[in-house]
């Protein structure tokens, strides 16, 4: 069980701390107070802790997209699976995990203030660090309804299809609904293997659970994500919260790939 610190570090002083880091010793993660590590505590682009904006097209529209970190090539797919406590090769302590999920929950609470949602949902995942980070934020906002897994995988692969909201030529379409097929016809769908210019209009991979949408008409939705690589995932998230009837949807991240 980790024992996470109090959380009594402000916006304010909050900036003394922007030296410290992640780094990798002896296949641990730990946290580094001197800021020569592999992944700086630097909240944002500015010092203003403004976070990074990404703008990701929907069915309804652009819809904004903020991160906390930035991901350079020094966080490799193996320390991304270590912070998630995933990796057989690399692990974090308890330290360097309680301060990345304190510091998490501190900077949503920043940018929420101005967003003020109705209700907070993260998608289905194999590890708890979402959910540590937004629990943490809970603390400070006992108040706020959140749905923990909420979107997931469509098991049934034949409700896939191609939205062509952008005017591809009858072949392009064709195609692309092939391939769709192919991935029902074998039982699994993989995004990675869509040519990346047509992953914003393959709809209804994903799924929001029935049992939210009465939670979701009519109500300003965050989507909190740990990393931010194509955009792939959170645009279908929010297109099937807009389904629902979502007036707003936003989306948080923890990391932001360069």
């Amino acid at each position: 069980m980790i024992k996470y610190t109090k959380l009594f570090i402000s916006m304010k002083s909050l900036k003394e701390f922007l030296n410290e880091s992640l780094k990798l010793k002896n296949n641990v993660l730990e946290w580094d107070p001197s800021s020569k590590g592999i992944m700086k505590s630097s909240f944002g682009k500015t010092k203003k802790l403004e976070p990074y904006v990404t703008t990701l097209k929907t069915t309804k529209g652009p819809v904004k997209a903020y991160s906390m970190f930035k991901r350079g090539d020094e966080i490799t797919p193996e320390i991304l699976k270590a912070i998630k406590k995933r990796s057989s090769e690399i692990s974090i302590d308890d330290v360097a995990y309680s301060n990345l999920v304190n510091r998490g929950a501190i900077y949503i609470n920043k940018i929420l203030k101005s967003i003020n949602p109705d209700v907070i949902i993260t998608p289905q995942s194999s590890s708890s660090f979402n959910n540590d980070i937004l629990n943490r934020y809970r603390e400070m906002n006992p108040s706020i309804k959140m749905f923990f897994g909420a979107i997931y995988k469509n098991p049934n692969l034949h409700e896939l299809k191609f939205d062509n909201v952008k005017g591809f030529n009858e072949k392009t379409v064709a195609n692309q609904e092939n391939d769709l097929l192919k991935f029902a016809k074998a039982g699994e769908f993989q995004m990675k293997k869509v040519h990346p210019k047509f992953r914003p209009y393959i709809r209804n991979w994903l799924k929001l659970d029935p049992s939210i949408e009465k939670h979701v008409i009519n109500k300003n939705i965050v989507i909190f994500d740990d990393y931010l690589t194509s955009g792939a995932s959170l645009m279908e998230s929010a297109n099937q919260l807009f389904d629902a009837g979502a007036d707003t949807v936003t989306a948080i991240t923890y990391l932001h790939k360069l």
